[in-house]
């Protein structure tokens, strides 16, 4: 996959920018029980995040993703402490109602 990030960087810059996919991007493992497979952890996660910012997350997509994305932070903080980081909420809210 960084080999294919990396060559779409190259092409859409026209050669003139040097991208190194494994320095400015990171996957991380979420995929839990499944699609559409929610833990109560992960329901927990998501209320939390509702109460705390207001942000909905669904526990299909953008929910999952932030909630393994959470955990590995927390499991290696020095890794990202300082550092920007995107992440790009898709949405879903419709999936809170199915």
């Amino acid at each position: 996959f960084y080999e294919l990030i990396d060559a779409e960087v190259s092409e859409l810059s026209g050669g003139s920018f040097e991208a190194c996919a494994r320095e400015m991007l990171a996957i991380y493992p979420g995929g839990g029980a499944g699609y559409g497979v929610a833990t109560p952890e992960l329901m927990a996660f998501c209320a939390e995040t509702a109460r705390q910012s207001g942000v909905l997350l669904d526990h299909t997509y953008s929910g999952k993703a932030l909630y393994y994305f959470a955990q590995a932070a927390r499991a290696q903080p020095d890794r990202f402490r300082g550092k920007h980081i995107l992440f790009w909420h898709t949405g879903g809210a419709l999936a809170l109602f199915a």
